[in-house]
């Protein structure tokens, strides 16, 4: 029951059991009382009427399906008059609002209201989310570029490397939902501040850990904080974003992007001339971003809260968990993709072409430069020409320009990495907003999922590609890299429009108006 109602309920049961009033007092009661929650009622404006479930319900000539479902709108007269005895009853008690023993239990649906309220969109709060996300997840690439200087300065061994890299990647995949489904019971904007803190800790200790535990406890803890920053930084970037949200999403993803790249730069320009303590430096970087995060945070919570009315009808918060499975296939696959080439392009290079480690690269980094522009694009380009149109188009692109590379000199190869890296990532902001509209109630979650499972699954193709790899060469590894964005297609093609996307929703080439 409403709690409202059950406050009206109580008040007219106590004017029943006080039946000495006499009938003239009691109508006048009644009617000063109902003046006041009109007023309220017109000054608040709280929305549609939710009481009438009994006669909706009870309604023969509504089948299920026809049955109006209620909304959280409040009608304050309308509860108020509903728990009124009437005129003809002279006193005498209401008939409860009881359910029949054969009627369904109505179902509440949670809605977005029509008239949201909301803090207004931040660029500074947006930039800053961003920046964070950058410092994070370049120490998260930094952990990666680290595996060298581990192996020559402490003597350890290729297996030792692979057990810090299989830490990392698990504690990503398992960390981020965890963290996700916290967020999506209470707010816990203090991950995203605190989270950097903890990665800063965690790569100090890296460098100056001298025994293996506690390296490996290094790289988990420092591995934590990354992934304790990613479902709320995108969950608040979300929030700090204005109605092109694929747009403004891609801000915050590009940000990432461009950390991972920039890692083992950062690791190669502090560590040849301070050596694994050079860690300690690197840490000062997730530091100095806990403390704008946390600043721009507090400015962005402060704004006072304002009315958004969106027209058209409310949007549902239901969860969509056949689309959203599909989703993180979807992203599970597409990571593959992007992961795969990271990995054997520079190793195609260096064995099919003979090419040195440092150009290898090259191509390495020119790759995650245009990948990180193509987030950027892909958001944009969505925004105006429509969601599925980014999940499709890129990957029909990808198949033939991965399935050149084994026939390209290496000068020939680098426009068609240019092309490979602007598709490759395009349709990642894209994916971030349909998870949180697909379980609007669970964002956290939803964006834990996805980014934590597809790092992990996607290392599971790589490793598979490089059994094919050592079974049939390094041209074969491509080829099957090639292959899959069409997997990637296939499963876009089963993603239907979220019915919690906005109003005005781009999603095919025009705007699909709610119906």
């Amino acid at each position: 029951m409403v709690p409202l109602q059950a406050l009206f309920l109580g008040l007219r049961h106590h004017a029943d059991a006080h039946s000495a009033i006499d009938s003239g007092q009691l109508r006048e009661a009644t009617a000063l009382t109902t003046a006041v929650v009109e007023a309220i009622e017109s000054g608040f404006a709280l929305g549609e009427e939710v009481n009438p479930l009994r006669s909706q319900a009870a309604d023969p000539a509504l089948g299920p399906s026809r049955r109006p479902k209620p909304t959280l709108g409040l009608n304050l007269h309308s509860l108020w008059r509903d728990t009124l005895p009437g005129d003809d009853m002279q006193g005498e008690q209401a008939e409860p609002m009881a359910r029949r023993p054969d009627e369904p239990r109505p179902q509440i649906e949670l809605r977005m209201s029509g008239a949201a309220s909301r803090r207004p969109a931040s660029r500074a709060t947006l930039f800053a989310l961003s920046l964070g996300h950058g410092c994070a997840d370049l120490c998260s690439g930094a952990l990666f570029a680290l595996l060298p200087f581990l192996v020559v300065e402490r003597h350890y061994s290729y297996a030792a490397a692979g057990v810090f890299a299989l830490t990392a990647s698990v504690a990503h995949a398992v960390f981020q939902p965890l963290i996700g489904a916290h967020g999506d019971r209470r707010e816990a904007h203090w991950l995203m501040p605190t989270g950097l803190i903890i990665t800063g800790l965690g790569m100090g200790a890296v460098g100056v850990a001298t025994s293996f535990p506690l390296t490996l406890i290094a790289v988990a803890v420092c591995s934590a904080g990354v992934a304790s920053y990613h479902p709320e930084g995108a969950r608040w970037a979300r929030h700090a974003s204005s109605s092109r949200v694929t747009a403004d999403m891609s801000v915050f993803s590009v940000g990432g992007g461009v950390g991972y790249a920039v890692g083992p730069l950062v690791v190669a320009a502090v560590l040849a001339p301070l050596g694994l303590h050079g860690t300690l430096v690197i840490a000062l970087i997730p530091f100095a971003a806990a403390a704008l995060v946390g600043v721009a945070l507090r400015r962005f919570r402060l704004q006072p809260m304002v009315e958004h009315r969106r027209h058209g009808p409310a949007q549902a918060r239901s969860s969509e968990w056949r689309p959203f499975a599909y989703l993180v296939a979807m992203v599970c696959v597409a990571a593959g993709v992007s992961t795969g080439l990271l990995t054997y392009v520079p190793l195609f290079l260096v064995q099919a072409r003979a090419t040195s480690p440092a150009a290898s690269n090259v191509m390495t980094s020119v790759l995650l430069a245009a990948a990180a522009a193509g987030t950027l694009l892909g958001g944009i380009a969505a925004h105006r020409y429509g969601r599925r149109v980014v999940l499709l188009a890129p990957q029909l692109v990808l198949v033939p320009a991965i399935a050149l590379l084994p026939s390209l000199s290496y000068t020939a190869m680098i426009p068609v990495v240019v092309l490979i890296g602007l598709a490759v990532n395009a349709n990642m902001s894209v994916a971030l907003v349909l998870a949180q509209e697909y379980l609007p109630a669970h964002m956290g979650l939803a964006t834990g999922l996805t980014i934590g499972l597809s790092g992990g699954v996607g290392g599971l193709i790589v490793a598979a590609l490089g059994l094919l790899g050592d079974a049939a060469g390094p041209s074969s590894v491509l080829y099957a890299i090639a292959a899959l964005p069409l997997v990637v297609a296939v499963l876009a093609t089963k993603l239907p429009r979220p019915v919690a996307a906005p109003p005005g929703t781009v999603w095919s080439l025009r705007v699909e108006a709610e119906s």
